[in-house]
């Protein structure tokens, strides 16, 4: 739809008593236009309306600042438009665009954003922050994803991380190694007293997966710690005085590659300084199961 508006005053003025002389108005014409923000579509409608004048678009400005998580206000007195923040963070839609600028070559990403509030934790590319932040991340069409947090209320990055490829049941696939190498060990007295995890180089685990992996390697009836080597010296585990032994096994991973569908993982199996192994696995997801296809002696200490 498109027709001649005669006498359209191209001043700020919201207030209704402004008056404009002959010389503040101009022809413009008036047509429908949708308008995308953070690829959500909005319609100018209602009280508002899009104009097009000497080939440029017009859109009332309490629309665009709305739209984008702003407000606008009228000072009468200066004849000023004030636009600010609306409440305490940046819009979903605004954090959506930043993020996008972080990684511009990107192309067919598929973005989604969640805000974590004032006084949660949040991890991530940027570890342990304190909120208010917003996490970003996106995932293009061959299943890498980009991790960017920005700050909720400046939309300041604070970090970008690219994630890798998002392979499902991971806690599985890691399973499966550990189990192989506790399986192993039985020769060496198995298990021994409680299995320790080394959660360094486990960030890919959600916390419910890491929870999910424990589980699994209590079919070894014994007890099944999240610590380090150091955690585990804490809390008085290790005979530091005699090999830096320990009663149980602590299993741990030195590098995770992917490769399409496959994982290539580099995980040890330690009890004393002069009694750990490492070893190569190679996993395969086959019909969304996680199998192990192989594995080699990488090192023995």
């Amino acid at each position: 739809m498109k027709r001649w508006i005669a006498g359209i005053t191209l001043m700020a003025a919201l207030s209704a008593g402004t008056a404009a002389s002959a010389a503040d108005s101009v022809q413009a014409v008036l047509f429908d236009a949708a308008y995308r923000f953070g690829g959500k579509l909005a319609q100018v409608g209602g009280e508002y309306v899009s104009l097009n004048y000497n080939g440029h678009a017009y859109v009332p400005i309490r629309f665009i600042a709305e739209q984008a998580g702003l407000k606008v206000e009228y000072d009468e007195s200066s004849k000023t438009v004030n636009v600010d923040r609306a409440g305490s963070y940046v819009a979903e839609a605004v954090a959506l665009e930043l993020a996008k600028l972080a990684d511009p070559d990107a192309e067919g990403v598929v973005w989604k954003a969640e805000l974590v509030e004032h006084g949660r934790k949040a991890g991530g590319a940027a570890g342990a922050v304190e909120g208010p932040v917003w996490i970003v991340t996106g995932t293009d069409p061959g299943g890498t994803r980009t991790e960017v947090v920005l700050h909720a209320q400046t939309g300041e990055q604070i970090a970008f991380k690219e994630l890798g490829v998002n392979l499902p049941n991971l806690d599985e696939a890691y399973g499966l190694v550990f189990a192989s190498l506790v399986d192993g060990n039985k020769e060496q007295g198995g298990p021994g007293a409680y299995i320790a995890v080394d959660p360094r180089g486990l960030e890919r685990l959600e916390d419910v997966q890491f929870t999910a992996l424990l589980g699994k390697l209590g079919e070894y009836r014994v007890p099944v710690l999240k610590a380090s080597l150091e955690e585990l010296k804490r809390q008085g585990r290790v005979n530091t005085e005699g090999n830096n032994a320990i009663e149980g096994v602590l299993l741990g991973l030195e590098k995770t590659e992917v490769e399409g569908s496959r994982l290539v993982v580099d995980a040890y199996l330690y009890k004393t300084a002069l009694g750990a192994e490492g070893r190569r696995f190679v996993l395969e997801l086959q019909a969304g199961v996680w199998k192990l296809v192989s594995e080699e002696a990488g090192w023995t200490a």
